[in-house]
């Protein structure tokens, strides 16, 4: 999980703006790139404040291919944290980290846990 800085969140959400990389050309305006998972897949902030995620091998993005996470953007902090510790933790308190913060969230994760 890649948060990025003011500098590179403005030259992705440029990039995201290119009605060519818009299934359909449909852009809407209701979202903001904020982090990357390190291969190409995007993180997501709604103007509702809920994060989501974005795999590229879906190919052109479209809001119907954006995958809810969790509501907000303190949630997927603490996200990182857990995961960032999680070398050191079996699969199950991940899990289990991760329901505390929001139930439903070990399924709802884009990446396998273990």
């Amino acid at each position: 999980m890649i948060f990025f800085g003011e500098a590179r969140a403005r030259r992705e959400n440029l990039e995201f703006d290119d009605a060519d990389y818009w299934l359909r050309g449909e852009r809407p305006d209701a979202w903001w790139i904020f982090g990357e998972s390190g291969q190409g897949d995007h993180w997501l902030l709604h103007t509702d404040s809920q994060v989501y995620f974005f795999d590229h091998e879906q190919g052109q993005r479209s809001a119907a291919r954006f995958a809810f996470v969790v509501e907000s953007l303190p949630q997927w902090l603490e996200i990182a944290n857990v995961l960032e510790s999680s070398d050191r933790s079996s699969d199950r308190i991940v899990r289990d980290a991760l329901e505390r913060i929001s139930p439903g969230l070990a399924d709802r994760y884009p990446f396998a846990l273990a």
